[in-house]
């Protein structure tokens, strides 16, 4: 039986909704991310999508459930959300203004 999936996010008073959400179905297995994009940091809208876009090709690699299994997606999602901060990834035009 497939699944029905809906999405519902607010911004929670902030002018930009930086959360993002996905999901991945693998075989007789589905996978449910969501990133809370931390409004008012530098990069936190594509943060969140690069986590939660981590995790999903990680189930997708190894659609196993086990808290192993899920330790390894949440770590796939930490090495790439860190590699794109080194890089700059998540700065933007309005870098300098935003912040806590």
């Amino acid at each position: 039986m497939p699944f029905v999936t809906e999405f519902v996010s607010r911004t929670g008073g902030r002018e930009i909704n930086e959360d993002y959400c996905g999901f991945l179905e693998v075989g007789e297995s589905a996978c449910w991310v969501v990133a809370d994009g931390l409004g008012g940091y530098q990069g936190g809208e594509a943060a969140a999508r690069v986590a939660v876009e981590a995790v999903l090709n990680s189930f997708k690699a190894n659609a196993e459930l086990s808290a192993a299994a899920l330790q390894s997606h949440l770590e796939a999602a930490q090495q790439r959300a860190s590699d794109g901060q080194r890089r700059g990834a998540f700065a933007g035009p309005d870098s300098a203004q935003r912040g806590p």
